[in-house]
């Protein structure tokens, strides 16, 4: 959740010994909030027509107009507040009628934990807000995204009618969108092009494949294209299916746009791609990407983190210890997609002089686990290989993504053969898909399998983000992954695939003359602590912030908490002993993390710098420079991490 300031919380309730009992509650769990309070609906109506609040706590006995009565205006006058109500009593059917009024959580006062949870509940009720704030900004974008686009994109529920398209339906073929809503997909489709179109959707029904670029002919309606009654399109589609337990499908998504000159465009594996289309469509995705991730990481580190400190607290013979066992396996296969997403979006990665080899047999134990038994790894690696300017961390992930690639094209088994060598590049060497070396010597990476191979269509469209023939299982950011690295490191990559005939990726990268850096390694373990520290935590989002706070009080540091930079500053000023750690996120609202640890530096050198994020932005230079010598945890992290790194930081000489 980010907050421009620190918490509001509006009380309304007539009886003031409620007021003493909620207020020292409240701020005790949001350090700096301000809590107001009115005794009456109508002083309650009066003040939120003059002011805004993050949180309502209202309670539902009040003389006059009643909770439930007001209930309905307060929510048309503060659309993004959460409100809760307070009730004596809990009754199932009143707290139904006041969910539809408008609250977001309903609580008994006479519950035994009744002021325990009350911030707790607060708290999921502004991130409910928050989210469903976004929810409507996304929603906004994507109409006007929409409203803008010529192209008919448009959904079918599973029996192969239309749910909803975009208003370029009517300039492309002259119906309005509401017309066709309910119509059988085939209606639109001219005669001759409707069994093609027809068995398309089935294929997708029993999740063969998806479609791609399939070109097809649409029948105009009457006046709309006085040149022809047809118009050539091509389609690409995908399935919509249901995920966790069986694979069920929902319906498919796609997009019709009208065919270059009346004519299907063609993809040519053997020609380079049109390197600045790709990149400016990599940019947007990598952006969209970067932003999802940034948002699913924080709940996914409030998910895991809360689900790891539970099962410390739960015995082994605990009947609800799988249960949350299953959560925090759940929490581990969704940051699996983060780690896509991330890794997809992710521009500004520095780069250092390696040796591929030492990263290869770095990652060997890795990759012997990731093949199995079923398939046979082979490592050829030339010896006295030079060396390549490349970031480790992306070259290990292009390691992973070719051999996960390679081991879904082999079901049944077969040899994946990774190998390295030195070779000079020549002038004529045009058939690389991306990338364009100067002649010289140049370091190269092959990766090659024995699976099921690769059509030309598919080839075709490798390099795409979201691009899969595995619909349902994969993001489709694998591949798109590796030409985005090999770009981003000044590489060039070709693939030579057949159905039937396996796979081969191969890389070429310029060789390197200087000297090689050292791979990071990770750190050895430190000892958790045995003396306290006092910790600035800075972090917008109030969930994260709490779970952090948890965890380092149970460590026994002294947390001051902060939910954005200003604040920080402030509690920085007003804290009269030291500050051994300064821990922030680094996307913030107003001033990021790097902006705050620069300016809090230079009042307490003393202080470690500690970053934690899951995304920082569309580049390193809109968050500035990372201050030398700081640490960084990865959202979304796990307490045990925290706990770890922090101990690091603070043991570490400054």
């Amino acid at each position: 959740m980010q907050q421009a300031g620190p918490l509001c919380f509006l009380l309304v309730s007539e009886r003031a010994e409620e007021i003493k009992r909620i207020t020292p509650r409240m701020r005790g769990f949001y350090p700096g909030c301000r809590v107001e309070a009115v005794y009456t609906a109508e002083e309650a109506l009066e003040w939120v027509s003059t002011r805004t609040c993050d949180a309502i706590l209202l309670d539902e006995r009040l003389s006059g107009l009643s909770g439930l009565e007001i209930l309905p205006e307060l929510r048309r006058r503060t659309a993004n507040a959460a409100i809760l109500v307070l009730t004596e009593h809990y009754d199932a059917m009143v707290s139904m009628h006041l969910l539809r009024a408008g609250a977001d959580h309903v609580l008994s006062q006479h519950s035994p934990a009744y002021l325990a949870e009350l911030p707790v509940v607060t708290g999921i009720g502004l991130e409910q807000r928050d989210r469903l704030a976004r929810l409507d900004l996304a929603d906004k974008r994507a109409g006007f995204l929409l409203e803008s686009i010529k192209d008919i994109i448009y959904e079918l529920d599973p029996e192969g009618r239309f749910v909803s398209l975009s208003p370029g339906v009517a300039s492309l073929l002259g119906h309005s969108a509401e017309e066709l809503i309910g119509v059988p997909y085939s209606t639109i489709l001219a005669t001759q092009d409707r069994d093609r179109g027809n068995r398309r959707v089935n294929e997708r029904r029993t999740g063969a494949r998806a479609t791609r670029c399939l070109t097809l002919r649409l029948a105009a309606k009457n006046g709309a294209s006085p040149q022809a009654k047809t118009v050539p399109v091509e389609c690409s589609a995908t399935g919509l299916y249901s995920s966790g337990g069986p694979s069920r499908f929902l319906g498919t998504i796609g997009v019709l746009g009208r065919a270059a000159n009346g004519h299907p465009s063609q993809h040519a594996p053997s020609q380079p791609l049109d390197e600045r289309s790709w990149k400016e469509k990599v940019e947007t995705v990598r952006l969209l990407a970067g932003r999802i991730a940034h948002d699913f990481n924080n709940m996914l580190t409030v998910i895991t983190g809360y689900g790891q400190l539970i099962l410390k607290t739960c015995a082994p013979n605990d009947p609800q210890r799988r249960r949350v066992e299953e959560i925090a396996r759940a929490g581990e296969r969704a940051a699996d997609l983060t780690r896509q997403l991330l890794a997809f979006s992710r521009r500004d990665v520095p780069q250092e002089v390696l040796n591929i080899n030492a990263v290869i047999a770095d990652m060997e134990p890795t990759l012997r686990q990731l093949t199995g038994r079923n398939v046979r790894l082979t490592l050829t690696l030339a010896p006295g290989l030079g060396r390549i300017n490349a970031a480790p961390i992306q070259l290990r992930e292009l390691l992973h993504q070719l051999a996960v690639n390679a081991m879904e094209a082999m079901p049944e088994g077969g040899r994946l053969t990774i190998a390295t060598d030195q070779v000079e590049w020549n002038q004529g060497q045009a058939d690389c898909r991306i990338g364009v070396l100067q002649p010289g010597p140049c370091v190269r990476l092959t990766v090659s399998d024995t699976g099921i191979g690769m059509d030309a269509e598919a080839q075709a469209r490798l390099a795409e983000p979201f691009f899969t023939t595995k619909e349902g299982k994969w993001l489709g950011l694998g591949l798109a992954m590796v030409y985005g690295i090999v770009a981003q490191s000044g590489g060039a990559i070709r693939v030579v695939s057949a159905p039937g005939q396996g796979t081969t990726f191969t890389v070429h990268w310029p060789r390197a003359d200087e000297k090689t850096l050292p791979i990071d390694q990770p750190r050895a373990s430190a000892l958790l602590p045995k003396s306290a520290a006092t910790i600035l935590l800075v972090e917008d989002e109030i969930s994260i912030r709490s779970l952090a706070r948890t965890v380092l009080e149970e460590q026994g540091h002294t947390v001051l908490e902060a939910g954005d930079a200003v604040e920080a500053m402030r509690l920085s000023d007003q804290h009269r002993g030291p500050i051994h750690l300064l821990l922030t996120d680094v996307v913030m609202p107003g001033m990021n993390g790097f902006e705050l640890a620069s300016r809090l530096s230079s009042l307490r050198p003393e202080m470690k710098l500690f970053f934690m994020s899951g995304y920082m932005g569309g580049s390193a230079a809109q968050s500035g420079p990372k201050p030398e010598g700081a640490f960084f945890l990865e959202k979304p992290f796990l307490p045990e991490a925290l706990e770890q790194k922090v101990r690091e930081a603070l043991d570490e000489p400054r």
